[in-house]
């Protein structure tokens, strides 16, 4: 015993933990003997290693790692080089380095285990700073690369453990000690391999970031019942059968957060069991692999739904992994919890008896608005906690209240838990304004669940009133004609506001009946848009194509397939679903139209269920068309009676319809034929979407349809058997042809052009740029210019937010904006990555900053985002103006000032990007013009506005008035801004020379855009050009001794009149009229040079040039000649 105690050292031992949760344990002294697996796991496989191979190392070796008591832990951050940037921006991220230090008799060594460096550090020398300095050099030297620098990273978490190592002495067997280490050894691998395994086909559910996230409330009971069967010796399988989303899952993991912390439990499915095993016997022999596994580390195997492992034995191939999995059950070997609907449990345990007799069933039924309640609350505070928005009292009122009304086939809590976290993303993804900084409000609420579902919100809030004209105004800007059909639909969604709806149903049953081509199908188009915000929420299927036998099965899935009607509705159940022409179903899906309209749900051939409680049917019908009292096509001068319309087709479909199907329709709503005033609206619509359309608008281009033209494609579009539907292709065929063949024709002509559509018989355009034929039509194009024509005030103000929006999508480009955007992106994702308890309890500071960052971005990032909504708002209102021929007042002063706002968002994202708040400049006049009587004295009076402050200095001051100003400077004392715009205003005055030191939001960067020559024209008195010249001197506000000694403070002489003129300028105007000014040239008056629409436009303007330049770096604008050596001092 003596002798093992003699033979024994203490190493010190760095353990790592990656994000995944594995562990990795090296000695300091040398990191390449690493192990990993689970911290004991990892330990224990490093310390026999050590301890083997320590046995029969030389003495120095073992010396090496036998670490006194007095070694410490040291943390430094130091910057990491990156070589591919260019030398100026090569200072990258700081990364944190751990280290060791070991003192000695002269000193201290420093041990850097990442690196496998070491440094000495005298005992005079002061350490961190040694060190940095040291790792910093060594750092350069190397020049890691890209991917060596991930490798450098510091993992999730960093620990020092001071370990013991037995040692055997030479010819020594191995003591009791080291056999049971070796046991442990053969344990550990043994635990890591079934560790491997599971991992292969299942996910670690029991690590700290899975188990992460809000708090869950209400599942005492069902816990109390997992834990009796779980946490024991006996090894239990558990069935936890309940609706979808009602906490089952949440159930299980509170018991993990809760009694049954330390468990394992591997989260797996049928599909993962059998992926890749196409061989004889692979996937049996990979089941028992996992079992062995489950078995040998006592793990939990979770299902989330075991209906996948009767899926699997169905879908042929002779796979039964339940029989597979039946024996381990039995006998008890493992533990296995499953998820199952009490429908599909009820069903599959008497399919498979034998199977589910080993299963110890735990029901978890669905709870009250209460209990929703409960779990929003607890969410709202943890989510304070975790750095996230505020969910106000009135917020969550909403999400419970809109969960129960909306979401009536989903069972509390679990409906309420996912809308708020829905709520909660919302809030925090870009582009979303909240009514308070950051708290969400019950307004909040209701427009994040407008926006996500397609509710408009005057549906969901009671303070919201809906007119029915405005209403009915929308369908008819769509729906030219049946007017009672529109009425019927706007009386229903009045229902549907009011809540009188029965809410077992869909929201609506219509039978749209009529003749074809007459608005049925755009109707219901319409009504997706108005109800759900997109056309893309129509459900529509031809029930032409489902007159076989097998169509119903078609429509629910069965054998593994999809449903072509419950499928789209499970995924977005806020819908309009239309079946076309239901007559020609097969009388099979009546049936199915029965529990739909009386149930308000289906069930699909998987047990699944789609809901159709938030959605409305229309069924449209041909019957009766062709037996109907008024004739078909264009209707005469006496027109069928809405009220006789109505009754006839309702005739026909009693006749056709079984009575029941019949009783369930809210509405039979009958479409009259067209007339000819209807069918030359519905040509005008069409015109106007062609006009619209992209390759028209974006070049800017103006179609004209003479009445002559119109009355053409009126009646050549008109068939009467198809109705209006043939007029499309008519007018494709007619029209959009040769208008193609013009455009094309015309190349860059085409931007801005004038197009004019007209019959063939009317007169023709005078010398037109481009001529196309087709039919009776005849396409003509010319430029606004031809004939000294300008473009009408209605045509300007389209032009001119057109080319506002084409411009805004272009600067949305930019390569600054779009760095910008992923910006937002990362810091989110950062936000919401998965944390363990350690990590957050060490990053609380962190999580703040990001949630700062992540706040300032977005909120940059909203500003540009409403600003293009804007613009696509106002783009809409002048081209339905324009195409109406009615004018649009203040299009053009309203698209610039929307131009000035968009560029000043764009401007302050990309002045985010890379801030600079501080400069000094040297401003000097170089001849009488005085131009800085105004320039300056205009920047001095703005300070205030733009939260800037400024010291100035005179070059030369006479007025020495300030005794502890060093008398040697040239440059006198501080002078605040209104003394010198006084000295400046005074009528005999020197050259003004002043110094100015800035400091405020993005000063240094807009005040470096400045420097250079500035020239103006035509401003007395020197008219010829007067100028001055602003220099950067320091991307700073403060100056040492020797700055103020820099040859850089001297200004030089001003260069002859006839030089300066030749001189490349920065900033120019020319106020002399009449002149011929450049394409690009920006007028900017001198006395309002610093208003925003001035000054920061050409900084704009600059910007983007640099951001677009390949050969132009934004580090160049702040190159400054006192920044090459550092200040000693700072001025007073």
């Amino acid at each position: 015993m003596r002798a093992v105690a003699r033979l024994q050292i203490e190493t010190l031992v760095a353990l790592d933990e990656l994000p995944d949760g594995t562990c990795v344990a090296y000695p300091v002294v040398d990191p390449s003997w690493a192990s990993a697996g689970s911290e004991e796991d990892a330990l224990t496989e490093l310390r026999l290693v050590l301890s083997e191979e320590l046995a029969e190392a030389p003495p120095a070796t073992v010396a090496r790692f036998a670490i006194p008591p007095d070694a410490a832990p040291l943390a430094l951050e130091v910057p990491l080089p990156e070589p591919e940037l260019p030398e100026s921006l090569r200072r990258g991220p700081e990364v944190r380095f751990d280290a060791v230090v070991v003192p000695h008799e002269d000193g201290r060594w420093v041990l850097v285990p990442t690196l496998q460096h070491t440094i000495f550090v005298g005992r005079d020398e002061p350490l961190e700073e040694t060190v940095a300095r040291e790792l910093g050099r060594h750092l350069r030297a190397v020049e890691p690369r890209a991917f060596d620098r991930l490798a450098l990273l510091p993992p999730t978490d960093h620990r020092l453990l001071r370990v013991s190592i037995p040692l055997r002495g030479p010819g020594e067997g191995p003591d009791r000690g080291f056999r049971q280490l070796q046991r442990d050894l053969v344990r550990a691998r043994a635990r890591k391999h079934a560790a491997e395994v599971l991992d292969s086909v299942a996910t670690r559910l029991h690590d700290e970031a899975a188990l992460a996230g809000p708090p869950i409330v209400g599942a005492e009971e069902t816990v109390a019942r997992l834990d009796a069967l779980l946490g024991g010796e006996p090894r239990h399988a558990v069935l936890l059968a309940g609706p979808e989303r009602v906490g089952k899952t949440a159930a299980l993991k509170a018991w993990l957060r809760g009694p049954g912390e330390g468990k394992r439990v591997y989260g797996t499915s049928g599909a993962q069991l059998v992926a890749g095993m196409s061989g004889l016997g692979q996937w049996q022999e990979r089941v028992a692999r996992v079992l062995a596994a489950a078995e040998e580390l006592d793990a939990i195997l979770y299902f989330d739904d075991l209906r996948d492992l009767f899926d699997r034995s169905r879908a042929g191939g002779g796979v039964d992994l339940a029989g597979a999995i039946k024996p381990a059950l039995e006998e008890g070997r493992v533990r296995v919890v499953g998820e199952l609907t009490e429908e599909a449990a009820d069903l599959l345990g008497s399919q498979h008896e034998g199977f589910f007799q080993s299963f110890h069933t735990v029901r978890v039924p669905g709870a009250d608005a209460q209990a929703g309640r409960a779990v929003v609350d607890a969410r709202a505070a943890w989510l304070v906690e975790a750095g996230g928005p505020d969910v106000g009292e009135g917020a969550r009122a909403a999400i419970v209240s809109l969960a129960d009304r909306y979401l009536p086939y989903r069972p509390f809590p679990g409906k309420a838990a996912e809308l708020f976290d829905r709520v909660a993303a919302g809030a925090e993804r870009p582009g979303v304004a909240l009514d308070a900084a950051h708290q969400v409000s019950g307004r909040d609420v209701y427009r994040l669940f407008s926006v996500q579902t397609g509710v408009p919100e005057f549906l969901l809030r009671e303070d919201r009133s809906l007119d029915p004209e405005r209403l009915r105004a929308r369908f008819r800007a769509r729906l030219v004609g049946q007017r009672a059909a529109v009425d019927a639909v706007v009386d229903t969604l009045c229902v549907v506001k009011a809540a009188l709806q029965p809410g077992d149903k869909p929201l609506a049953t219509f039978l749209f009946a009529g003749p074809t081509g007459v608005g049925k199908t755009e109707l219901a188009r319409a009504l997706a848009e108005v109800l759900y915000g997109s056309e893309e929420r129509l459900v529509r299927l031809d029930m032409s194509e489902f007159a076989d036998p097998l169509a119903a099965e078609r429509l629910v899935g069965a054998a593994g397939r999809e449903g072509l009607l419950t499928r789209p509705l499970r995924e977005q159940p806020f819908a309009v679903v239309l079946l076309d022409e239901i007559e020609k179903a097969h009388p099979a899906v009546f049936d199915l139209l029965l529990q739909v309209t009386g149930e308000g749900r289906l069930t699909d051939g998987r047990g699944r269920t789609a809901y159709f409680h938030n959605a409305i049917l229309i069924l449209t019908s041909n019957l009766g068309a062709t037996h109907r009292l008024g004739r078909l096509g264009i209707r005469g001068e006496e027109a069928t009676p809405a009220r006789d319309l109505e009754q006839h087709y309702a005739g026909a479909v009693r006749q056709s319809f079984r009575p029941e199907l019949v009783g369930r329709l809210d509405r039979i709503i009958p479409f009259a034929a067209l007339g000819e005033d209807e069918i030359a609206a519905i040509t005008r619509m069409v015109l106007d979407r062609v006009a619209r359309r992209r390759g028209i608008a974006d070049r800017g281009i103006g179609l004209q349809v003479d009445d002559g033209a119109l009355d053409a494609l009126a009646r050549g579009g008109f068939d009467p058997a198809y109705g209006a539907r043939a007029l499309r292709r008519h007018v494709e065929e007619a029209l959009v042809a040769p208008l193609a063949e013009v455009v094309t024709g015309l190349g860059a002509q085409a931007k801005g052009a004038s197009v004019r559509v007209r019959h063939r018989d009317a007169p023709a355009e005078p010398n037109p740029l481009k001529r196309a034929a087709r039919g009776e039509l005849v396409v003509e194009a010319r430029s606004w210019s031809s004939e000294g024509e300008a473009p009408s005030a209605g045509r300007a103000g389209l032009d001119a937010i057109t080319g506002l929006r084409r411009d805004l999508d272009a600067w949305l480009q930019l390569p600054t904006i779009e760095a910008h955007r992923e910006q937002v992106r990362a810091l989110l994702a950062q936000l919401n990555a998965p944390r363990s308890k350690k990590e957050r309890a060490r990053s609380g500071a962190e999580l703040a900053r990001l949630q700062r960052e992540h706040h300032a971005a977005s909120a940059l990032w909203e500003k540009l985002e409403a600003a293009r909504g804007e613009v696509l708002d106002l783009e809409e209102l002048v081209f339905a103006a324009y195409f109406e021929d009615e004018r649009y007042p203040g299009a053009e002063e309203e698209a610039r000032a929307l131009r000035h706002r968009a560029r000043m968002a764009l401007l302050e994202v990309i002045l985010a990007g890379d801030r600079r708040d501080a400069i000094t400049v040297r401003c000097e006049e170089l001849d009488e013009g005085r131009t800085l009587d105004v320039w300056l004295a205009t920047l001095l009076a703005d300070l205030e506005r733009r939260s800037w402050s400024a010291t100035l200095h005179l070059f030369k001051d006479g007025l020495r008035d300030d005794p502890s100003w060093p008398a040697d400077r040239a440059w006198g004392p501080p002078r605040d801004p209104a003394w010198v715009a006084e000295w400046l205003a005074r009528k005999e005055r020197d050259r003004a020379i002043v110094l100015l030191r800035v400091r405020g939001p993005h000063a240094g960067t807009l005040l470096s855009v400045e420097c250079g020559l500035h020239r103006y024209i035509g401003i007395p008195p020197r008219v010829a050009g007067a100028h001055h010249l602003v220099t950067r001197l320091a991307m700073r506000d403060t100056l040492g001794d020797a700055d103020w000694a820099h040859p850089a403070m001297t200004p030089p002489r001003p260069p002859p009149a006839d030089k300066l003129g030749k001189r490349r300028v920065v900033r120019w105007s020319d106020e002399r009229p009449g002149q011929r000014l450049p394409p690009d040239y920006v007028h900017v008056p001198l006395e309002a040079y610093w208003s925003p629409p001035n000054a920061d436009e050409l900084a704009l303007r600059d910007l983007i040039h640099i951001d677009l330049d390949p050969r132009l770096e934004r580090a160049d604008l702040y190159v400054a000649p006192l920044d090459t050596e550092p200040a000693e001092g700072e001025a007073s």
